[in-house]
């Protein structure tokens, strides 16, 4: 029987034989390798180049780096301040303003095709005025003294009575005269002194029109129909308007002739 110290030597012996084997084997190929291995060659066809380095000098002292650092921020300034190249742009013609003031529409004045402004007679006493079973009377009143008597006795003389209304009439009616009312003081108001009324305000009452409705000054805030007029508080009344040329445009109701 073969021992175990035996076939331990003989395992080892043949490893080293194998390992022998193969080293050689390897050896021979390399050389192999080598011998068979194409030649290289190099050509140079010109000089080689040459190359320079510049050496920047860093400062090593304190002096010479603020040195350095003001020669930068003198560089970085001129930069800075170097002028720009302006843009020039052409100055934008802008017209001038439109100042035409345009005027107000004027309104229409009614006038009817036998308009007369001829004289109206009136008197230059003091006018009074009432309401007398529904009209509205202007008169005078003079005193009569009789010798015998010693009592004095007044009479009246009427020149106009007016109606009273309060709403329009659904046709207006045209203006045949100048004379379109009466003023609260007696005298006429006649249609083209719409400058001399015009000083007044709204809420003033200037006096009646022929048509009895009353007439106020200039309104500011109301807008008036065609004849001039309004309805306030249940009550027609006319107001004067600066864009008409006349204190009326017509009659809302149908006027009396004086």
């Amino acid at each position: 029987m073969i021992r175990t110290r035996d076939f331990l030597l003989f395992l080892i012996s043949v490893t080293f034989l194998l390992v022998a084997i193969g080293t050689e084997l390897v050896k021979n190929a390399q050389i192999d390798l080598v011998e068979n291995q194409p030649e290289i060659f190099t050509f140079f066809d010109q000089e080689p180049t040459s190359y320079s380095a510049e050496v920047i000098a860093v400062p090593d002292t304190k002096s010479e780096k603020l040195a350095a650092l003001r020669l930068a921020l003198v560089e970085y300034d001129s930069i800075i301040s170097a002028p720009l190249k302006e843009e020039v742009v052409a100055d934008e013609i802008i017209p001038p303003p439109d100042t035409t003031v345009v005027a107000p529409a004027k309104v229409v004045i009614q006038l009817c095709k036998n308009y007369r402004p001829g004289f109206v007679p009136w008197t230059t006493d003091k006018i009074f005025s009432e309401e007398r079973e529904g009209v509205r009377i202007f008169f005078t009143k003079s005193s009569l003294h009789e010798p015998s008597l010693t009592s004095t006795v007044s009479d009246e003389v009427v020149y106009a009575v007016l109606p009273i209304r309060s709403l329009p009439l659904t046709k207006s009616t045209c203006i045949n005269g100048d004379v379109i009312g009466i003023a609260l003081d007696g005298s006429l108001i006649r249609n083209a002194e719409q400058k001399t009324y015009g000083v007044f305000g709204e809420a003033t009452m200037i006096g009646y029109a022929l048509d009895g409705f009353p007439i106020y000054g200039v309104a500011s805030s109301k807008d008036t129909d065609v004849c001039g007029g309004i309805i306030v508080e249940s009550s027609y009344r006319y107001y004067l308007d600066k864009k008409r040329d006349g204190i009326l445009g017509c009659f809302s109701g149908i006027p009396v002739t004086l």
